[in-house]
């Protein structure tokens, strides 16, 4: 399983959603990231 699967399953996990929210959730993070830099 890739990295970021894996990071779903966690955010499904830690947020108790289904996995397309977990997914946004996913997203929004990445894209945070990428403001850092």
């Amino acid at each position: 399983m890739e990295e970021r699967e894996l990071r779903l399953f966690e955010i499904m996990d830690e947020e108790g959603c289904d996995m397309d929210t977990a997914e946004l959730l996913l997203m929004d993070e990445e894209e945070s990231w990428d403001d850092e830099d």
